[in-house]
């Protein structure tokens, strides 16, 4: 049977509430006592029940974290750094997906509520500033991490997408490309919608126009979506492609370079690749991947931190978080053939 506080009050002959201060250091309890009931509790092997605890502080040590899909290797490093900032802090974590579905997100956020989860943080969520609704009804704080929705929100953390998307295009045209593809993701929400208004503005700058074809969505931003969206480039003479394609995340990269190879086009000799993301298989494809590395630890991290500053009220040093990452040049994007 596990050792209780009455157990411990019982061995050290002093009361239940001496033993519950002297285990939290409560300062009114003479050291001497306390040290005496820390080392009968190490002793007996006792620990702390949380959900006794949760009763006094009405907190339950849990919170909520929301993504798309669980399998999501850039979401995985995202859990990662959520984790590496509230297991320290004594907190517990549960992870539920959405499957990109907006009613299931809502759902699952109340679930969590009904659950007494302390927070809940929210991964490329869809409902965006809709949460200023929910926080009324769940009355627990929400932080979100690359809010995909409408609208702003206070408690956020998010990657630069447009100058990241302006980035990788520069690259394409300081190897000499003049005909840039994006290859986007029309699931893919504001960061879709950011990384394209940074494609079309470093073109802009750059005196190059896009074409009527020249922009492609995947009906997802999955690897085996990419065949089907870039068919309208296969199906055009070698001269009117583009000789590069910037794509929404690294997995429809991944599904492009294998496309690419079905047709017989060679990356980078006939068609250069740029991905988004850095996910870990990139720098182990054939060729290894040039793309854009978000921050994806520090998302999650700097989101964990925030939410922990919310649950301790401190609300005062809590603003909206914007991260910036770096390009990784590799293998899959050179120099146009005509220019090699």
């Amino acid at each position: 049977m596990a050792p209780t506080i009455k157990t411990i009050a019982r061995q050290a002959g002093v009361t239940h509430s001496t033993v519950s201060r002297a285990l939290r250091g409560d300062p009114r309890v003479r050291p001497e006592t306390t040290a005496r009931i820390q080392a009968i509790a190490e002793e007996l092997g006792y620990t702390p029940s949380r959900i006794g605890r949760g009763l006094k502080t009405r907190r339950t040590h849990t919170l909520g974290l929301v993504v798309s899909h669980i399998t999501d290797p850039f979401l995985t490093e995202v859990i990662h750094g959520v984790q590496d900032k509230v297991l320290p802090a004594s907190y517990s974590l549960f992870v539920a997906a959405t499957n990109v579905d907006r009613e299931r997100e809502a759902a699952i956020v109340r679930s969590f509520r009904e659950q007494r989860v302390d927070g809940i943080l929210i991964c490329s969520s869809r409902l965006g500033g809709l949460y200023r609704t929910l926080i009324a009804e769940q009355r627990v704080p929400i932080v979100l991490i690359n809010n995909q929705g409408e609208g702003q929100y206070a408690y956020a953390v998010a990657h630069d997408d447009r100058r990241a998307a302006s980035a990788c295009v520069e690259h394409l045209i300081g190897l000499g490309h003049r005909r840039i593809g994006y290859l986007g993701n029309e699931r893919g929400g504001s960061a879709n919608a950011d990384r394209l208004v940074g494609y079309h503005a470093a073109l802009s700058a750059a005196g190059l126009s896009v074409g009527s074809t020249d922009v492609q969505q995947a009906h997802t931003g999955r690897a085996d979506a990419s065949a089907e969206a870039i068919r309208p480039w296969l199906e055009q003479a070698p001269d009117e492609r583009p000789t590069a394609i910037c794509c929404y995340n690294d997995l429809l990269a991944i599904g492009a370079l294998r496309a690419l190879k079905l047709a017989g086009l060679h990356v980078p000799g006939d068609i250069s690749l740029v991905g988004f993301d850095d996910i870990d298989m990139a720098a182990y494809i054939d060729p290894p991947l040039t793309t854009f590395a978000q921050p994806k630890h520090a998302l999650g991290y700097r989101a964990a931190e925030m939410m922990l500053r919310l649950l301790d009220r401190a609300t005062d040093s809590v603003a909206p978080v914007l991260l910036y990452g770096d390009l990784v040049v590799r293998m899959s994007a050179g120099r146009p053939k005509d220019t090699a």
